[in-house]
């Protein structure tokens, strides 16, 4: 099913190919590491669900369909200044802020 799905080939943030978590609330697909960071954020913010360990509602289905991570980056990231650059992706420290910053603020 998420074979098809605008963005799945890699993670939101770090762009690691093959993805195997996701934010089912933001519909967007995150690498490992990622899907950590977003758990700390806590499930008022991202509701972290495996791809392939986890069972997922049909809601979170559709959502993901309707959105994934072309969708994510227009709309999450629109309001990221210009000058601001998206964080090395093996700077995990970074990565976090950019994280927090994007969805705690």
């Amino acid at each position: 099913v998420f074979l098809y799905v605008s963005g799945f080939k890699c993670c939101l943030v770090s762009s690691y190919e093959a993805p195997r978590w996701a934010s089912t609330n933001l519909g967007v697909f995150l690498c490992i590491r990622c899907s950590g960071i977003h758990r700390n954020l806590g499930v008022h913010i991202s509701t972290v669900r495996s791809t392939t360990l986890d069972t997922w509602t049909p809601r979170e289905i559709e959502l993901i369909r309707s959105r994934g991570n072309e969708f994510g980056r227009n709309y999450y990231e629109a309001c990221v200044p210009r000058d601001v650059v998206r964080p090395d992706a093996n700077d995990t420290a970074a990565v976090e802020k950019w994280i927090r910053n994007k969805y705690e603020k």
